[in-house]
């Protein structure tokens, strides 16, 4: 598996979810199984309506923040043979969803 990457801002966040939606395009078109592309589908378009509402002051439930975060585990369990690297993005975007609230809205450098 790659290198983890850490998404360090809300920006980032946004991208690597586009990227993911893309991938996740890619493994429908290979007729990869429905349910599983269905469900992350479901996920990704959640994760993002919440973080929208969250980016403009509403706070999501915490049942809605571990719906989503469960994309980690989906990704585990039915992306990693297939896709290691995509499973590895849904884990990035699963995690930092988690904090999203506290990314701030433009790209960190990490300290050197």
């Amino acid at each position: 598996m790659a290198v983890p990457f850490e998404i360090t801002s809300r920006a980032e966040w946004l991208t690597r979810l586009e990227a993911a939606k893309q991938k996740n395009q890619a493994l429908r078109e290979r007729d990869f199984w429905w349910t599983v592309v269905s469900v992350i589908d479901g996920r990704l378009e959640q994760m993002e309506a919440i973080a929208s509402a969250a980016a403009q002051g509403i706070m999501p439930s915490l049942k809605e923040r571990e719906r989503c975060m469960s994309l980690g585990v989906i990704a585990v369990r039915s992306i990693y043979a297939e896709d290691p690297d995509y499973c590895h993005l849904l884990l990035e975007l699963a995690n930092a969803f988690g904090a999203w609230t506290q990314l701030p809205h433009a790209h960190t450098l990490p300290p050197m």
